[in-house]
């Protein structure tokens, strides 16, 4: 998928994009049910399990070469039904869009902010347990099995050093079905390697407070 990009830079540097605080995994809520042979007590249904922890859906790749190798971040899933899928009534899928970051970011000589964001990857369930990464990822992206990646054409940019996801839309057909040329819009911050001083986003009387260093 190619994304022609047309967003709004924020006025801070990317260091304040800490709001958004890092994960390394995306988890969901395990389910109770009651045993009526074991003197009703209720038992905990494992909804899926990870190799060392419960209830993990998705989690960075085990691969060192991939993009979402250390955190992910900001999952956003959307519920597709596809008309094309051949089976009576339809079919439905889960497309989740997230953010990832490898070791590379982390390096001391690229100065970043330990956050998730980096990169953005694309994954698909049939029941929303089980993800399937993309392992192609978009024709124009800077890495292998990455949606969207760093702006490598425009080096003044606000996205050169690391992205992450904000929203997903898809409103040129109904909000649950998947059809073939439809148009998805997405929401996305980003930072470069400039440092910006915080004074310059204060006002006057305030920016003399403000330390240089």
């Amino acid at each position: 998928m190619k994304w022609l990009s047309l967003s709004l830079s924020l006025l801070a540097s990317s260091s304040l994009c800490q709001a958004f605080a890092p994960s390394s995994t995306l988890t969901v809520l395990s389910t109770k049910s009651t045993n009526s042979n074991n003197n009703n007590n209720n038992n905990s249904q494992q909804l899926y399990q990870s190799k060392n922890d419960y209830n993990v859906v998705f989690r960075p790749s085990p691969s060192t070469n991939s993009f979402d190798s250390l955190k992910l971040g900001t999952a956003r899933v959307h519920r597709y039904s596809d008309p094309n899928s051949g089976l009576d009534g339809g079919d439905t899928e889960y497309i989740m869009w997230y953010h990832g970051r490898d070791p590379s970011l982390n390096e001391a000589s690229k100065d970043l902010p330990p956050l998730s964001t980096g990169r953005i990857g694309r994954a698909t369930s049939r029941n929303g347990l089980i993800w399937e990464r993309d392992e192609v990822g978009s024709v124009d992206a800077d890495m292998v099995g990455v949606s969207m990646g760093l702006n490598t054409d425009s080096w003044w940019g606000f996205d050169t050093a690391h992205v992450g996801l904000g929203q997903v839309l898809m409103p040129m057909v109904g909000p649950a079905i998947r059809s073939e040329g439809g148009v998805y819009i997405m929401y996305y911050m980003g930072g470069s390697y400039e440092e910006t001083q915080i004074g310059l986003y204060l006002e006057e009387e305030k920016r003399a407070r403000v330390p240089e260093d």
